[in-house]
């Protein structure tokens, strides 16, 4: 599982080749979680959570309420259709939540979850800019 203190303190000062920084912070309750934004993109934050095996990144986009109903169905298959060029993350529904989310191994270093952090932080606001004549 990640140690957040130790991801915090290597996301603070890493400086890779994608040039993104991050912001952590720990989110209290049961399941260790914690949200990372990503290049001050406040209003996207990425939410963390691991298990002994997998790392899993989610960002939320929206909720089904913001949708306009008419067009509900065309952006579900639009979503779907969006799905397999999408580099790393995937669309999925939490609720009534739309979210992009990403899977890893809790093996990664942490090359491998800036980038997973990175792209999935672009491929949300690309997503919403896709979807937006969807949204009320």
């Amino acid at each position: 599982m990640f140690d957040i203190n130790i991801v915090r303190k290597l996301l603070a000062k890493y400086d890779g080749d994608q040039g993104s920084s991050f912001d952590v912070q720990e989110i209290p309750g049961e399941t260790p979680t914690f949200s990372v934004v990503v290049d001050d993109r406040e209003e996207l934050p990425i939410y963390i959570s691991s298990t002994d095996e997998e790392v899993l990144c989610i960002c939320h986009l929206f909720d089904e309420d913001e949708v306009k109903s008419e067009s509900l169905a065309e952006m579900n298959k639009a979503m779907l259709s969006m799905n397999l060029p999408m580099p790393l993350s995937s669309f999925g529904l939490i609720g009534s939540q739309y979210v992009v989310f990403g899977a890893m191994s809790a093996r990664s270093d942490i090359d491998e979850l800036a980038h997973e952090l990175a792209t999935l932080s672009g491929n949300s606001i690309d997503a919403i800019e896709a979807l937006s004549d969807y949204l009320k």
